[in-house]
């Protein structure tokens, strides 16, 4: 398919619920192909919809373009955020991370973009800044995931630093429960969004290596009691920490 096949062939596929097997032929079909800077902007378009609209997920094809689609999404960094921040995304994956390999110096540039996007005004980049910082960030970025969780007015934001909590635990466990622990206690005081409150609490079950009783599908589907009956055993298993 050229250039605009592919967009009108996504078209006709939204338009029709994004049937399966055209679907996935569609996805492995551009990611096989040349059509890197087309299939990034569809990707885009995917990432922006609302999160409960029918999705083809055409990232998961991205990595198939190799070292030319990382290069072409390390040359989106540093301009403008919207694109910046899809490109830290598709490039910190773990789909992307295995099939392209980031050296050690990538990395750094792709991180230090990701810091900068973090303080964007825009908490959809924030949003999609802060998972990243969860799949690569260091201990030094715990302090900017601490400020998130307490002071982001996006809800979401403030959930996700909690989540990056989680997902850095395996890599910075000792420095996480050095620097974390009291911010946590402050969110679980304070913070009054179930949804935050409970992911916050699956960050310390995994941080700390203990279990509160709270079930993922609890947190997902906001349910207050058992949210607020986990916090209250977290807060205590927290304070009661030296």
């Amino acid at each position: 398919m050229r250039n605009l096949d592919y967009i009108s062939e996504y078209q006709r596929l939204k338009e029709q619920g994004f049937p399966f097997n055209e679907s996935l032929d569609f996805s492995l079909a551009i990611g096989k192909s040349d059509e890197i800077e087309t299939h990034f902007k569809l990707c885009c378009i995917e990432m922006n919809r609302p999160v409960k609209e029918p999705k083809m997920h055409l990232y998961s094809t991205f990595s198939e373009h190799g070292r030319a689609g990382g290069e072409y999404l390390l040359s989106l960094l540093n301009c403008d955020e919207n694109a910046a921040s899809h490109a830290v995304y598709l490039l910190a994956s773990d789909r992307f991370r295995s099939a392209y390999g980031l050296s050690p110096n990538e990395k750094e540039t792709v991180l230090k973009e990701t810091v900068r996007l973090a303080e964007s005004i825009d908490h959809f980049v924030r949003r999609r800044s802060i998972i990243v910082i969860g799949w690569i960030g260091t201990a030094n970025e715990i302090a900017l995931l601490n400020r998130h969780l307490l002071t982001d007015e996006d809800a979401l934001c403030r959930a996700w630093s909690a989540s990056s909590f989680l997902q850095m635990a395996s890599r910075e466990r000792e420095a996480l429960q050095i620097n974390t622990k009291d911010r946590l206690i402050e969110c679980l005081k304070t913070e009054q969004d179930v949804f935050v409150k409970g992911v916050a609490v699956e960050a310390i079950a995994e941080v700390w290596g203990v279990s509160f009783g709270l079930r993922p599908s609890a947190v997902e589907d906001r349910n207050q009691k058992a949210v607020d009956r986990a916090a209250k055993k977290a807060l205590l298993y927290l304070e009661q920490r030296n």
